[in-house]
């Protein structure tokens, strides 16, 4: 499935006037190209949404998590020791755990989603969509019958964006001003190149 773009609109609406198709298909790749590497480092290196404000911040409400759904593999560990006996108290004051033989699978991180990805070498000082890169790769450019598209090439790609959107209540994909204002800068450089 393809994440909707409107670079083609973008295009049009700034009236290029280009005879060749040739020649506009080049700049419809270099804009194209361009868009694709700003979405790219602003949302997965430097964490801004489509109005240049942070995306958020990671949840630091405590969970546990299976290796299994991660990218990097870890160790399972609990809240604290077990006792070695069912119902045994582990010390004055201390709750009490029912004895479990074998290791944890799971692991827990008291301070969150914000400690997981610490943990296992990912930023968390900032929300980037780039936990195992999977999204980056998803994240393509496609040609159209009229120019360029930008999306994604999998289902993959368009639902965790689109959860990770409604998550933290903003757009994160698309176009900000400053991408406009290079798409112009590019244009009038193509027309001084042509």
């Amino acid at each position: 499935m393809i994440y909707e773009s409107n670079i083609t609109q973008v295009v049009e609406n700034l009236k290029l006037k280009i005879l060749n198709k040739e020649a506009q298909d080049k700049l419809a790749l270099e804009i194209a190209l361009m868009l694709y590497s700003s979405n790219i480092r602003r949302i997965m290196n430097e964490g801004l949404d489509l109005g240049m404000s942070r995306i958020g911040v990671y949840s630091t409400k405590p969970f546990y998590l299976n290796p299994k759904n991660s990218p990097v593999d870890f160790k399972g560990q609990g809240k604290t020791e077990f006792a070695a006996y069912r119902g045994t108290s582990i010390g004055f004051g201390a709750k009490k755990y029912q004895y479990r033989k074998g290791a944890h699978i799971t692991r827990y991180f008291p301070k969150g989603y914000w400690e997981f990805r610490g943990y296992i070498g990912r930023i968390n000082d900032k929300v980037v969509f780039d936990l195992s890169h999977k999204l980056k790769n998803d994240w393509k450019i496609f040609q159209i019958p009229n120019g360029y598209q930008l999306g994604f090439q999998s289902l993959y790609g368009k639902d965790v964006s689109r959860g990770n959107e409604r998550q933290f209540k903003t757009t994160v994909w698309g176009i900000t001003r400053d991408d406009r204002k290079n798409i112009e800068k590019i244009i009038k450089e193509f027309y001084a190149r042509a």
